[in-house]
């Protein structure tokens, strides 16, 4: 658990991708306090109130112009998405949890070649990522280093559409 001045952050579970923190926050001497301003460059927030208020302040051009402020209650959410500069206003104690993820682009995806007709079925070897050119990932011994040792017995649909 970690002690800030607007109240306590305390991991509740972690993976490579995705965080969940129950925070427990409080005005300080009767007077509102904040988080620290700041944007995450690939994680995104979603703010849910257990009990209290939360408020929730973002700029979203570039970091400039006018915040726009959510006042959170009691079974109440928000998200901010990277890479939106934001932060949070205690003004009443308040917990909330707190999940946090990856947000990586919507096209998450890297084509190491486009799709095409194929003129025959394939075959195991066309499968194989070294007759690709392409390193393998995972090379075992039955796979003659290619890493997909799955390869060497054709799946049922294709021993059937070979005639084996």
């Amino acid at each position: 658990m970690e002690s800030k001045i607007w109240g306590t952050d305390e991991i509740l579970w972690t993976s490579p991708t995705v965080e969940v923190h129950l925070l427990r926050v409080a005005p300080v001497d009767g007077k509102p306090v904040r988080c620290s301003i700041h944007r995450h460059l690939v994680k995104a927030n979603a703010f849910r109130v257990l009990s209290g208020r939360f408020e929730v302040c973002e700029l979203k051009s570039e970091g400039r112009g006018q915040a726009t402020r959510v006042v959170l209650s009691e079974g109440e959410e928000t998200r901010v998405y990277p890479p939106v500069v934001h932060w949070f206003v205690v003004r009443e104690p308040a917990t909330v949890l707190e999940f946090v993820w990856l947000s990586g682009p919507e096209r998450d995806i890297e084509r190491l070649s486009e799709g095409r007709v194929i003129d025959d079925e394939p075959t195991p070897e066309y499968c194989r990522p070294a007759a690709c050119g392409i390193a393998p990932l995972f090379p075992t011994e039955d796979s003659g280093g290619d890493g997909v040792g799955v390869h060497q017995t054709p799946s049922p649909w294709l021993a059937s559409r070979q005639g084996g």
